[in-house]
């Protein structure tokens, strides 16, 4: 057993080391000592098991706020909001400018015929008495004749007598309606016509006296006389087509005809026009162009002859003036040469047409129906002329147009209806 311990006795030198004792019962604890100064930090020591999380401690302040950073991708829309009440109008804006005009519209359909208006004042009409007669009596507005001119009665007058002193060349009662050109020159001699057919031949003459019976045969008498010529038998008929099969034997009635001069020819274009009168191949316009379109599709027919268009302007360009006015019946260059009118005063007399106009330089029926005109019956301007046939466009000039399925010439053949330049028609062309 252990003592007590005693007194520490002063330190003696230090001893070697014993062995070390065991390890005596823990004695109590002493005071605690003053802290010494704080020693080395030992190495460090292996970590000990985490301990119980302490209470959270109070919020921090705020610290700066940090750098941006990259935009997350886009969610997914949010459902509409209610849509809002309509603001009120905004102030109305300035006038914006004058849009381009719009490309014209196509033409319409062309109107009917209006109703045929009232009598003129005078209403009488012209009275066509023909080549002028000196023991005649005219009375006002008849119409003859004259040495090629043509005259209408302003006074009655008549009979002139034999011979006549007041001619309506010279006679105060007449004035002249269409003065006669000049004569054209003289045209080739034509063929030789063919030899007529020889005569029947006359009957026999009478038989001779029988003589007296004889037993002797008497020398034979003399021969009696040649019996007279029988008279000439009547001529054979020679129509038409015996003399153009004759003549003409490749070629059709309507070259026949205008070669013979036994009919002028009148014709349809199978082209149409605007009222300009110009086509891809023909660049004239006026009336000199119309006269271009029918002669170049009666070249291309094989008419021959020179062909005019039945056109008026206000240049002095017109029918009763440009035209040979023929004494021959004017045809159509089909089979049957049908008759439009059997020479130029027929032509122009107010009559109505013998046959509508309806066939072209081949002969063939054509489906054209209306033609530009400007011309009245007499074959002097209208009213309306495409400025002198120069324009096509539409809204400014207008031109006269005929109907060509109708016979009649008021509101008829030569003057129907009025269209603007842009609409496109046929032309009416005669042989002159």
């Amino acid at each position: 057993m252990v003592g007590p311990q005693g007194p520490a006795g002063p330190a003696g030198a230090v001893g070697p080391a014993g062995p070390a004792g065991a390890v005596g019962p823990a004695g109590r604890a002493g005071a605690v000592g003053p802290v010494g100064p704080a020693g080395a930090t030992g190495p460090a020591g292996t970590v000990g098991p985490a301990g119980v999380a302490g209470p959270i401690g109070p919020t921090g302040l705020t610290g700066p706020a940090g750098a941006t950073g990259p935009a997350g991708p886009t969610g997914a829309a949010g459902v509409a909001g209610p849509v809002g009440p309509v603001g009120s109008a905004g102030a109305v804006g300035p006038v914006g400018p004058t849009g381009p005009i719009g490309s014209v519209g196509p033409t319409g359909a062309t109107g009917a015929t209006g109703p045929t208006g009232p009598a003129g004042t005078n209403g009488s009409g012209f009275n066509f008495r023909q080549t002028f007669d000196p023991a005649a009596v005219y009375a006002v507005d008849d119409v003859v004749t004259y040495n090629g001119s043509t005259y209408v009665a302003t006074a009655a007058s008549g009979p002139c007598g034999v011979p006549c002193s007041l001619t309506p060349d010279v006679s105060p009662s007449w004035m002249v309606l269409a003065q006669a050109g000049t004569p054209g020159a003289a045209g080739p001699q034509g063929p030789v016509g063919p030899l007529g057919p020889i005569g029947f031949t006359g009957p026999a003459g009478p038989q001779g006296l029988q003589g007296a019976a004889s037993t002797v045969a008497g020398p034979a008498g003399p021969a009696g006389p040649a019996g007279p010529q029988g008279a000439t038998g009547p001529a054979g008929l020679i129509t038409s087509a015996a003399v153009c099969s004759a003549l003409f034997p490749s070629s059709s009635m309507a070259v026949c005809a205008a070669s013979l001069g036994f009919a002028k020819l009148v014709f349809v274009t199978n082209a149409t026009y605007q009222g300009d009168l110009t086509s891809a191949t023909q660049p004239l316009t006026g009336v000199a162009g119309g006269n271009a379109d029918c002669q170049a599709e009666a070249n291309a027919a094989g008419l021959p002859g020179t062909y005019k268009a039945w056109l008026s302007d206000f240049l002095g360009n017109y029918p009763a003036t440009t035209f040979t006015h023929s004494t021959v019946p004017y045809a159509l260059p089909n089979q049957n040469l049908d008759q439009v009118a059997s020479n130029w005063a027929g032509l122009t007399s107010g009559a109505n047409l013998l046959h509508l106009i309806d066939v072209s330089a081949q002969g063939a029926t054509t489906d054209n129906q209306a033609a530009w005109t400007n011309t009245d019956i007499s074959g002097h301007p209208n009213t309306n002329d495409c400025n002198n046939w120069t324009q096509s466009a539409y809204g400014e000039y207008l031109g006269q147009v005929g109907d060509l399925t109708l016979l009649t010439y008021d509101h008829g053949w030569t003057n129907s209806s009025t269209n603007w330049c842009d609409a496109v028609f046929a032309l009416i062309c005669f042989q002159q």
